[in-house]
């Protein structure tokens, strides 16, 4: 960015690693806030790329890709509701923990879930490491989102796009 930073406030702008996209707002030193709805992010100057116009949010893309979800005939409607995309491995070993994510990943992909929220902690990130370590050689995982997902909690959670 040049010099003049004020002139790229209000500038659309979409995150590199995602489909985030939002308005620039602030640019502190090295660091621009880019906010979408209620949702702020802030980022470095490399995470992002200028765009024309917004396109359809992503929680929108992300409620139609699960409406248009078929769910396997052998579980019901009520099921895939009552799935929680979100599990929680705080306290768990490392072996514990990639042993419950595996199983709610296999439960997801049977229910025609797309999306998941690993909530692993900050603490010495041993799980956190751990488990970005294993989700990225595991083949059912099309796209992992570390620190540039919209949901508070920052590093200590992990998302997921499973195939």
């Amino acid at each position: 960015m040049r010099k003049n930073k004020n002139e790229y406030i209000g500038k659309l702008v979409k995150l590199k690693t995602n489909d985030f996209q939002g308005e620039i707002i602030e640019i502190n030193n090295k660091k621009i806030t880019i906010k979408n709805k209620n949702i702020k992010l802030i980022v470095s100057e490399e995470q992002i790329e200028f765009i024309e116009k917004i396109e359809d949010d992503e929680d929108d893309k992300v409620k139609q890709k699960q409406k248009t979800c078929l769910i396997p005939s052998n579980f019901s409607s009520e099921q895939y509701h009552n799935f929680n995309i979100e599990i929680d491995l705080h306290g768990l070993s490392l072996e514990a923990a990639i042993n419950e994510m595996d199983k709610h990943i296999d439960k997801a992909i049977v229910l025609g879930h797309k999306y998941l929220k690993i909530i692993h902690g900050k603490g010495l990130g041993i799980l956190r490491t751990g488990i970005r370590k294993y989700l990225s050689k595991d083949s059912r995982v099309h796209n992992i989102m570390v620190n540039n997902h919209i949901f508070k909690g920052g590093s200590g959670i992990t998302c997921i796009e499973l195939k």
